[in-house]
């Protein structure tokens, strides 16, 4: 879909008879449409509004929390996610529970629920959610590819008090660039400007151009490795932060890494 409604309506197609729907949907439009579709399936529709949820500390490694549902609440909860999105997912997350909890005989204790979050990142292999990925110089990956994503990621790096970065950055023909550019670039110092091995990769030139309108010191690189490596033999303490797309994002791992993975055109 090319609107938000339509993509709602696709969205809500997971929506099962009877079953209640969990949300975390912000826009009024999609809402809308998703409440619609559940009153047609008769689904209970439970949304965030139904949470109070308050940030005690974040930090690179992670939030912590209180929230409060309608039926529990939890102080001092710690999830091993950085960003100030997080708050949010972790909050849906602790709501579905809370509905499975209510609708099922299946039983999770608080216990669990503390150690899932703390260890969420260690139990299921999560990676690039603004996760540091390397240390002196400091490098943090981040899979943000649109102008939302860009700007929650500036947000958590101005809450971390990183406002020096050297970007690596690369993005998809698709993506709203001037938007994603203009949303980052109250953090960025230096961009280094990368295309993946895909097709679908702007061209560097292209991306380069925003970053110079906005009179930002900008390299361009003809692979991500190479951007990365030229990024790290640069830093001179600024942090590193490796973004704009899954694919850049990828290659990114797999050469510091030194894997070999398969990129959409292989």
């Amino acid at each position: 879909g090319k609107s938000i409604g339509r993509i709602a309506s696709e969205k809500g197609g997971i929506v099962k008879r009877g079953v209640p729907c969990v949300t975390g949907v912000e826009s009024a439009v999609a809402l809308r449409v998703l409440r619609r579709i559940c009153r047609t399936k008769n689904s209970p529709f439970v949304t965030l509004k139904e949470v109070r949820l308050k940030t005690r500390h974040s930090d690179a490694d992670g939030l912590t929390l209180d929230v409060s549902l309608r039926d529990h609440r939890f102080e001092n909860l710690f999830v091993s996610l950085a960003g100030s999105f997080q708050a949010r997912n972790a909050a849906l997350s602790l709501l579905a529970l809370e509905e499975i909890r209510r609708h099922s005989a299946f039983k999770i204790s608080d216990r669990a629920i503390r150690r899932g979050l703390s260890n969420v990142r260690r139990s299921t292999g999560l990676q690039a959610r603004l996760s540091r990925i390397h240390n002196e110089p400091a490098v943090f990956a981040d899979v943000a590819h649109n102008p939302d994503a860009v700007r929650s990621l500036s947000s958590s790096l101005k809450q971390f008090g990183l406002g020096n970065v050297l970007l690596v950055f690369g993005v998809m023909k698709d993506k709203d660039l001037k938007s994603m550019v203009n949303n980052v670039r109250t953090v960025v110092d230096e961009a280094i400007v990368v295309a993946a091995k895909t097709d679908r990769s702007r061209n560097t030139a292209e991306v380069a151009d925003e970053f110079r309108r906005r009179r930002i010191r900008t390299i361009e690189s003809p692979n991500v490795a190479e951007g990365v490596r030229r990024a790290l033999r640069s830093a001179a303490g600024r942090t590193i932060v490796i973004t704009g797309s899954h694919f850049v994002v990828a290659e990114a791992f797999a050469f510091l890494q030194r894997k070999k993975y398969l990129t959409i055109s292989q």
